[in-house]
């Protein structure tokens, strides 16, 4: 989970940093302070656990077990979802980026059918990390490349990379954007939009904000702070892109297209950023790295099968204070790629770990099914929803 700013937030930033930086999409491992390569040793997991089945709905199955191992329990909760259904639906469950709600807020609506939490966030802002793309359009994006999943527009899942593209026009000058609704500024031009919330962007010392509204420039240049209802704040870091923002006249007419860069063979229709990959070609990634201090943590992961037809998603529980723990990654590559999963990546654990599911069609509530150290249900600023059409 990466963050940057100064003394007091790094401290809070670094356990975001170094979760997601653990396990690049080459499969390298870069060792970050706290992290080691000799992890425990992978146990087959999968085939030796008793599993209770729940059909939620056509096309969803919920699977849970417990597994003794050497050192205690596990207790994994596995949603295989035929993703070719047409009777199913995907959509991402938020409502301002920067605010933060337990997923079981959410049950009220009738269609849902099953929830998990979705990727990393920023603790100061709240705001998801990385990239994320609703309806075909980016709704958080950076310049560096990010690891995504998600649905290509043909209703496939795919993973890929995505980084910001888009650009600002005005005065007959182009600038690139940097970024849309990003945790920290970039250098560049960073927009953000409604989507953000009321949480203040946490601003660099130096930085130039100017608001658009109805094509046009209408504030002055100051160091604003606070996304509007409607419109745009574009903030400029760097001399650069400051100077330029700095010297649009009042009321300058501005074009912006939100855009973004990816790799993925089709374009996305929905994708959330993800940790590092853990499956790569059907087969779990070796020589990954775990925390020294506590390597087996709650969980969450997301993967896919059959050529992008079937979507995997395990949360796995944990508890310090009992023989319950979670899984380092190691164990978890190895978990979905017994599971039968093609590609796999970490989808932020700890307290976040969330699995919600609508156990028979009549309840008028989702059940929680994780079960963390924490012991009540973390608010989170994202989340996943599958829900009947």
């Amino acid at each position: 989970m990466p963050r940057r700013v100064g003394p007091v937030s790094a401290a809070l930033i670094a356990v975001a940093l170094v979760t997601v930086g653990v396990v690049p999409a080459s499969g390298s491992t870069v060792l970050t302070p706290g992290y080691t390569k000799n992890c425990p040793t992978a146990a087959r997991l999968v085939f030796a656990t008793r599993w209770h089945t729940h059909h939620l709905a056509p096309g969803v199955v919920l699977r849970e077990g417990h597994r003794r191992d050497s050192t205690g329990f596990v207790r994994m909760h596995v949603l295989s979802v035929d993703v070719t259904n047409p009777a199913l639906a995907f959509r991402p469950l938020v409502r301002k980026l920067t605010t933060r709600q337990q997923l079981s807020s959410f049950s009220g609506r009738r269609r849902l059918v099953a929830a998990t939490n979705a990727g990393y966030f920023d603790w100061r802002t709240g705001a998801p990390l990385g990239a994320a793309v609703a309806r075909g359009r980016p709704i958080v994006t950076t310049r560096a490349r990010t690891n995504v999943v998600g649905f290509a527009r043909n209703g496939l899942m795919q993973a890929g990379h995505l980084s910001a593209g888009g650009e600002i026009v005005a005065s007959s000058s182009t600038r690139p954007l940097a970024g849309v609704n990003r945790a920290r500024p970039g250098t560049g031009i960073t927009a953000y939009t409604s989507r953000w919330g009321r949480a203040s962007v946490v601003l660099p010392h130096v930085t130039v904000g100017r608001y658009v509204r109805n094509g046009s420039v209408v504030s002055a240049a100051r160091r604003f702070g606070r996304a509007p209802r409607s419109g745009y704040l574009l903030v400029a870091r760097g001399h650069s892109a400051s100077h330029w923002l700095r010297h649009l006249q009042r009321p300058a007419q501005v074009r912006i297209r939100l855009g973004a860069h990816s790799d993925a063979p089709r374009p996305f229709r929905l994708a959330y950023a993800v940790g590092g990959q853990i499956v790569r070609d059907g087969r779990a990634l070796p020589r990954l790295s775990c925390p020294r201090r506590y390597p087996k943590p709650a969980r969450t992961a997301v993967g896919f099968a059959d050529d992008g037809r079937r979507l995997i998603l395990v949360a796995v529980d944990d508890n310090m204070r009992t023989a319950l723990h979670g899984l380092d990654s190691v164990q978890l590559g190895k978990v979905m790629a017994d599971l039968g999963a093609r590609e796999a990546y970490l989808f932020d654990g700890g307290g976040s770990t969330t699995m919600l599911a609508r156990m028979h069609r009549g309840a008028r509530r989702l059940s929680l099914r994780t079960r963390t150290a924490e012991r009540v249900e973390r608010r989170v600023p994202l989340g996943f929803g599958i829900y009947r059409r």
